[in-house]
């Protein structure tokens, strides 16, 4: 069965191998999965043959899907697995060897996490009500927790803020990693399956050479009901007209799929100005 933009609930979507059983819509890349309205409860990432864990971690299991649970299939559970599984905020592992009964389990399991998940987003009542009535603010943002916090308040003066959160996340993630932190992709997988990336995190956080960095973000909701959010860090910037030609190295192919999922969920326009180090999204109301 393959799964398609619906107005029904899709529970659980399976993602990348063909699914196991019928009763499972599948598609096989995770930016599919991502057009469907509305989202599913649970994502089961099983990545295709041939491609490394790392990239299915750095790239599909963020922070921003807050309100979907993540169900990773390995081959084996081992320590390393489960320690990256962990540091990506995948919800649960699931050995491709278990049977049904276990797999309903796990997958039952994780749609319990993903209602508690929604149910607390839902509950912010004042940012869901506040958030409408804002014309016009500006932040400023150094750290992930505060990203995240900030991600949610821009969500809730959207419509559709379970739809926005997650490309403002990226975008401010990656302001945060890689332009005030100066952390590349290649660098960021390698401390992830190390197990130290929180640790250097924390360290270039305190560090006096980005120490005095921020991400500055400013919202405007303009006549016609065009709402525009602008990111801007403080770091050197990157080629973003390389990117957006679609010629690019491994690094910059990373960071193409990460605004890429960011266009798809959250923004009708995304414009990049400067040297790289400023976005200006746009989302029709």
């Amino acid at each position: 069965m393959s799964a398609r933009p619906s107005t029904g609930m899709t529970e659980v979507v399976w993602v990348g191998r063909p699914a196991p059983h019928s009763d499972f819509a599948h598609v096989p890349t995770l930016t599919l999965a991502l057009g469907l309205t509305p989202l599913p409860r649970v994502l089961v990432l099983d990545p295709p043959e041939g491609q490394g864990l790392e990239t299915w971690f750095d790239d599909t299991c963020r922070p921003s899907l807050s309100g979907v649970a993540t169900v990773l299939v390995v081959d084996a559970v081992e320590l390393p697995v489960l320690a990256a599984a962990v540091r990506s905020n995948v919800t649960c592992c699931l050995p491709r060897s278990a049977n049904v009964a276990d797999r309903t389990l796990v997958i039952d399991a994780a749609k319990s996490i993903a209602d508690q998940r929604r149910s607390r987003a839902s509950n912010d009542q004042w940012a869901l009500k506040v958030g409408p009535t804002v014309m016009k603010s500006e932040w400023r943002v150094r750290t992930l927790d505060e990203a995240e916090a900030l991600a949610t308040v821009l969500a809730a003066c959207c419509p559709c803020p379970e739809r926005r959160v997650g490309g403002l996340l990226e975008l401010l993630i990656n302001a945060i990693e890689h332009g005030n932190l100066e952390i590349t992709g290649p660098e960021k997988r390698a401390l992830l399956m190390e197990g130290r990336w929180h640790d250097e995190l924390l360290a270039r956080l305190d560090d006096p050479r980005y120490a005095g960095r921020g991400v500055r973000v400013s919202f405007e909701r303009k006549s016609g009901n065009e709402l525009y959010i602008t990111i801007e860090d403080d770091g050197a910037g990157f080629d973003f007209a390389e990117i957006l030609r679609g010629s690019m190295d491994e690094n910059f192919a990373r960071h193409g799929r990460g605004i890429a999922l960011a266009r798809l969920m959250s923004f009708d326009d995304l414009r990049w100005e400067g040297r790289g180090n400023r976005v200006i999204g746009r989302i029709s109301a």
